[in-house]
């Protein structure tokens, strides 16, 4: 049997490679050519897939995602979980 008509919009999932908490902009920037040799700060800043900067910063990048990418829900790997913790307490209301 064929599906059925979708209702709704569809939900878009991405997983965070790379979450790097820090305030200090030139730290960010050397863990990131470290992390990431392969990209500048500015296409790692850009990508949906990483999240690198202040926790303030961060939340931001997150809460425009949905209108920007249509991400609606992130995975976190279990090693940036800590790290993740003021972000998500900062955006828990928001969604």
């Amino acid at each position: 049997m064929p599906p059925g008509p979708r209702s709704g919009t569809p939900e878009v999932q991405v997983l965070l490679h790379t979450v790097l908490v820090s305030p200090r902009r030139d730290e960010v920037e050397t863990l990131l050519a470290a992390r990431l040799p392969g990209l500048s700060s500015q296409e790692a800043e850009e990508s949906p897939y990483v999240l690198a900067g202040s926790p303030d910063t961060i939340a931001e990048k997150l809460l425009a995602q949905p209108a920007r990418w249509g991400i609606t829900h992130h995975t976190v790997r279990d090693d940036a979980m800590a790290a993740f913790a003021p972000i998500l307490a900062r955006i828990s209301d928001q969604f």
